[in-house]
């Protein structure tokens, strides 16, 4: 036996991937794997930061200072909670149903948060999405050991944590502008409908809710025109011409050779502008009104 055969048989040469583990994060087979888990994971971020943001504001408006702290320790313990049970369902059911339940979890209490009529209330709905908030990521974290190869789990685990990229960025300003139109809606009038014998539901609907229609509409056109102009966090999660931005189109006209393409730069550039323009354009009042709302008093 030669060398060369003996050095064949001491070192295995590792097989090559096949096609299920072939392609990466975003191939046909992964892509709605790792959308939904950036999509819930940004949603979760968006709510915590703006928890963040707007908590003076809940507590002046519903008392119990002394419970403020409580709001975020609960939330807390229930991710802790949510953590440590959806962990062991999952090794029992799959992360299916843990993750669905994760999800219900934290919509009950991001709904029973945004009605609290009390603090008392709010921590109880913060629990609960405490709960669910800690399920989630939980599960996730299960869905890639099980889904991935070992090769792509270290870009996903990459992937989720650009998930918190977008919402720290606009999420404060945007619950901020939110929570102070909120507050500034809130007049004699929404307190008169409540004592004539309207409920809560019905204030909300016929009273609130046209009043701060603007300042909602101007939010949703503040986070289309970060999302639409969005560059490192698109460059990251698009790996194939078909999934890349527009700002990320753009910025592959660059060749390594420094050579500029001009002209379908140029026209890209001049399609990229027309939608934030459009929307500016037939928008413009609500985005008027919703910037100029609390900012005058009296």
């Amino acid at each position: 036996m030669t060398a060369e055969a003996r050095v064949e048989d001491i070192v295995e040469t590792p097989p090559p991937p096949d096609g299920a583990a072939a392609g990466g994060l975003w191939s046909a087979q992964r892509r709605a794997l790792t959308l939904g888990l950036v999509l819930t994971i940004t949603f979760i971020a968006s709510e915590a930061l703006a928890v963040v943001t707007i908590m003076p504001v809940v507590a002046r408006d519903l008392g119990g200072l002394g419970l403020y702290g409580w709001v975020f320790s609960a939330f807390m313990l229930g991710n802790v909670v949510g953590i440590v049970t959806a962990g062991r369902q999952a090794d029992r059911y799959g992360p299916a149903r843990p993750f669905l339940g994760g999800l219900v979890l934290f919509g009950a209490g991001l709904t029973i948060a945004g009605l609290a009529p009390t603090m008392l209330v709010l921590v109880g709905g913060r629990a609960l999405q405490g709960i669910g908030a800690g399920a989630v990521p939980a599960v996730a974290y299960v869905a890639i050991g099980r889904s991935l190869p070992e090769h792509l789990r270290p870009r996903m685990m990459a992937v989720l944590s650009t998930a918190w990229v977008l919402p720290g960025l606009i999420g404060p300003a945007v619950s901020a502008a939110v929570a102070s139109l909120g507050e500034s809606a809130l007049s004699d009038r929404d307190r008169a409908a409540l004592i004539d014998g309207c409920s809560w539901f019905t204030m909300m609907t016929r009273v609130l809710i046209p009043v701060v229609r603007p300042g909602i509409v101007a939010a949703i056109i503040f986070c289309f025109l970060a999302s639409w102009n969005e560059f490192l966090f698109a460059l990251i999660l698009t790996s194939t011409p078909q999934a890349q931005t527009i700002p990320v189109v753009i910025s592959g006209f660059l060749s390594q050779a420094q050579f500029y393409e001009y002209g379908p730069m140029f026209a890209a550039s001049v399609l990229s502008i027309l939608p934030p323009v459009l929307v500016a354009f037939f928008f413009q009042r609500f985005l008027v009104q919703g910037a100029l709302s609390g900012a005058v008093k009296g």
